[in-house]
């Protein structure tokens, strides 16, 4: 098992599921999201991984955030960009790779905010008719991340079985 931190975006999902459910294996495991912690092992601790959290977003405002534009990942996925928000995200990303998550920080890839809209590793021959896809549907959501939720994802089957919501500020908090 491990845990991973996402976001939900509050959008009109219905374009985006004409997609995931043929390109994304995992469409029926996770409602479209933006991760921001992946894969962290379940050995280094519920308690601790949530004070963690707590800790980094004690200080996090909601975000505006605006999803438009396409790319292909470094290991072949369809991404859905983050545009407006999206250095914010990244900073936030960083905050949460400190401390007791540093050593899970891959140094070797850059990270993007991004929902996913497709898998295509073992056949990226599909990546084109997808992004064309896609590209027709003329994504573009504008929406507030309010909120993040910390899931606990079983592999076998891929299933989330447990999830705790974490509210962020609706204003900034003065210093």
């Amino acid at each position: 098992m491990f845990y991973a931190l996402v976001h939900y975006p509050k959008i009109e999902a219905d374009p985006v599921n004409q997609l995931r459910p043929k390109y994304d294996p995992h469409w029926n495991v996770i409602a479209p999201h933006i991760t921001l912690l992946f894969s962290i092992p379940e050995s280094i601790g519920e308690q601790r991984l949530v004070s963690h959290i707590e800790h980094v977003l004690f200080e996090q405002s909601a975000l505006p955030i605006r999803l438009q534009g396409l790319a292909r990942s470094w290991d072949d996925h369809l991404l859905l960009l983050v545009q407006e928000g999206a250095a914010e995200l990244i900073g936030l990303y960083q905050a949460l790779y400190s401390g007791m998550l540093a050593e899970y920080l891959r140094q070797d890839i850059q990270f993007t905010p991004h929902l996913t809209l497709g898998r295509f590793t073992e056949q990226p021959e599909k990546f084109r008719k997808a992004f064309d896809e896609a590209q027709q549907l003329n994504l573009d959501y504008e929406c507030v991340m309010d909120r993040v939720n910390l899931v606990k994802i079983d592999e076998g089957p891929l299933q989330i079985v447990w999830s705790k919501e974490f509210l962020l500020q609706a204003v900034p908090r003065s210093r």
